[in-house]
């Protein structure tokens, strides 16, 4: 029989995940870059999916975009490197800002549309029919699905502040 394992609470918080939402052109990205002007936070990466303005902000301080191949597992990669990264002398939290979680819902799509495509059954259908209806079936959704949960996952039990823009 197992033994129950116990240990004191630390008294910790775990670090926030945040969720910034509203119509394009809002400010959700600068919002977002607001952390950079706290003494409390080490380093900023900005991981820049679709709207291209991670380079206009500059002026709002310190903080590296995260060049980006466009896939998915690229994503993964690097957000896995930078979440790797160690925290400032003082322990300063890095902040880690998905810019936008709609892109990266969009590059899902995507992937799991490409998928079906890929099927040998719709690649059959689309030689005989290019303008056929393909059907993007529930598994392709489903995978889809737990590959935006486990980036969510991997923002929630990193050691750093995680920030996730999307429209609204």
């Amino acid at each position: 029989m197992s033994e129950l394992r116990t240990r004191k609470p630390t008294g910790k918080p775990a670090w926030p995940l945040i969720l910034v939402e509203g119509e394009q052109k809002t400010g959700k990205s600068v919002l977002s870059l607001a952390l950079l002007a706290s003494p409390f936070v080490n380093r900023t990466f900005v991981f820049d999916l679709g709207d291209g303005v991670a380079d206009e902000y500059a002026a709002l301080g310190p903080y590296e975009v995260v060049e980006l191949s466009g896939t998915f597992m690229d994503l993964v990669e690097q957000l896995t490197l930078a979440i790797a990264e160690p925290a400032g002398p003082n322990g300063e939290p890095n902040v880690f800002v998905i810019d936008s979680g709609t892109d990266l819902w969009d590059l899902l799509k995507h992937w799991a549309d490409g998928r079906a495509r890929n099927s040998r059954r719709n690649r059959d259908l689309i030689r005989q029919d290019p303008d056929a209806d393909i059907d993007v079936t529930m598994n392709l959704w489903n995978d889809a699905k737990d590959h935006w949960a486990d980036l969510v996952n991997m923002l929630r039990h990193s050691s750093g502040i995680g920030v996730i823009t999307t429209q609204g």
